[in-house]
């Protein structure tokens, strides 16, 4: 990487299920594709493992989160210089406003909630192994915790820093998408301006 440009901060925000580490791992493949003969060194980070290790299977409030700890490594590895991209993604990756602050991009996968909702049990219960008995528990609780906790932390935390976003993506972790918001930096000479 040129020693000009510092390292890109790219955060990935959405509701439950909604394509966040889907999301990630595609503007990953897109960014490795188009520099293919540049040695890019991406790196991903999962906001869940900032998370107290006391948050059971409800809600995910936001001080279940390490944002200082957050803050701290994403600042020392940007300082560093080791990675040319860092992508955060997860619940509350748009939430805490020094983090935005800090990020090049804003990208938000917006989802309907009954698609979202229908992606979670595909994910937690229909892929798993089949045992009938434990699926309809699995299904029982994930019910449970999308109507009683999901729905009201989507509503109250997560939704709102939809605002934050430069991007929208309005179907969910879109290919296209993607390719569309790294087009339109390339197009401003704002990122990867010194690549192609």
């Amino acid at each position: 990487m040129s020693s000009e440009i510092s390292t890109i901060l790219v955060l990935i925000a959405g509701g439950h299920s909604s394509g966040k580490e889907c999301g990630a791992t595609l503007l990953k493949e897109q960014l490795l594709s188009r520099f293919k003969h540049d040695v890019l060194n991406i790196q991903t980070i999962n906001m869940q493992d900032y998370m107290s290790e006391s948050a059971g299977c409800g809600s995910r409030a936001p001080s279940q989160f390490n944002f200082d700890q957050i803050k701290n490594d994403l600042t020392q590895q940007m300082n560093d210089g080791i990675s040319d991209v860092i992508i955060l993604y997860g619940l509350y990756a748009l939430y805490d406003k020094e983090i935005v602050e800090m990020a090049t991009i804003r990208t938000y996968i917006d989802c309907d909630a009954d698609v979202r909702l229908g992606r979670w049990i595909k994910r937690d219960i229909l892929q798993d192994e089949k045992d009938g008995e434990n699926e309809q528990k699995k299904l029982e609780l994930l019910l449970n915790v999308y109507l009683n906790y999901s729905r009201h932390e989507m509503k109250t935390y997560i939704q709102d820093t939809r605002e934050r976003a430069d991007v929208i993506l309005p179907r969910g972790a879109d290919p296209v998408g993607f390719t569309l918001v790294l087009d339109a930096r390339k197009e401003n000479g704002f990122l990867f301006r010194y690549r192609e």
